[in-house]
């Protein structure tokens, strides 16, 4: 079997991250021009799109092709970072959704500082980590090196944090699934808490096959394993594409009827919260 060339392998990342990139400057111009319900869960989600967008730019940098160290590491850190304060967010998404099921509270943005602590806690550690000489090149992507040191930076600020929000979003997940059906809500509220899940489900399933990879390439480097990585690689780059179907349909959202409606019919003070986003706040 003829293994990838490293050309083939950036092309194969670029094109998907360009659609994925497409995906969330969609988004991000609907929110900003044509969202007529700004509502809290909104805001979360945009968070996630954001993130996603700038994880796909990092994606887009050849870096086995260029020898600027600096650019190297910029690419590394807006990649880790993203990626891992993505996670936090839908992370948040299921924490907000189990705690009004679970907790019967609907004051859920309080908790939004904790959040933010994190997501500093988290950043931190990809700070730090600039201080060390520990990043390179898997594939064509920016990253920690494959060695020692780069494995365990990539154990602390990647897969530890991120395995831990896996866990935590697959328990409020399970837990408000089996509570839903006894919990007196209408049937669209119901809906709107399955659908908003999946901002959660999404990040479970494209760095899920990536990470099973990653550990079989530890023990085989065979072109078939080459193969299947561009493959679990390509899946989770395309998680801006996904996230922004899932922002569209998650919230009802009608392009065609939004678009009708002018910023000067719509007033921001008039802006209601809808039954189909679970009574969120709107936002400023």
């Amino acid at each position: 079997m003829i293994c990838p060339s490293l050309h083939e392998q950036y092309y194969t990342i670029l094109a998907v991250s360009f659609v994925s990139a497409l995906g969330c400057i969609g988004t991000i111009i609907y929110f900003v021009k044509y969202g007529k319900r700004k509502t809290y869960s909104m805001r979360l989600g945009l968070y996630v799109v954001i993130l996603d967008l700038f994880r796909s730019a990092s994606f887009m940098i050849p870096c086995s092709f260029i020898n600027n160290y600096p650019l190297i590491v910029a690419t590394a850190f807006m990649g880790h970072a993203t990626g891992v304060i993505s996670w936090i967010w839908t992370a948040a998404i299921a924490q907000i959704l189990y705690t009004i099921v679970m907790n019967s509270q609907d004051q859920y943005s309080k908790h939004e500082r904790y959040w933010n602590l994190l997501s500093i806690l988290l950043i931190s550690i990809q700070v730090v980590s600039l201080f060390f000489p520990v990043f390179g090149c898997a594939g064509t992507v920016c990253t920690f090196k494959l060695n020692a040191s780069g494995e365990y930076w990539r154990l602390l600020g990647i897969y530890l944090p991120q395995w831990i929000l896996i866990g935590y979003t697959l328990y409020c997940y399970f837990r408000t699934y089996s509570e839903i059906n006894y919990f007196p809500l209408s049937t669209n509220h119901k809906t709107a808490i399955k659908r908003l899940f999946t901002f959660s489900f999404l990040q479970f399933v494209t760095y899920i096959p990536l990470s099973v990879v990653r550990v079989i390439q530890y023990f085989s480097d065979d072109c078939s394993i080459v193969i299947i990585y561009i493959i679990a690689f390509s899946l989770y780059a395309l998680h801006g594409l996904l996230s922004s179907f899932t922002f569209f349909w998650a919230f009802n959202i009608n392009c065609k009827e939004s678009i009708k409606i002018t910023s000067t019919s719509y007033q921001q003070s008039n802006f209601t919260s809808s039954e189909d986003n679970l009574l969120f706040d709107p936002v400023d």
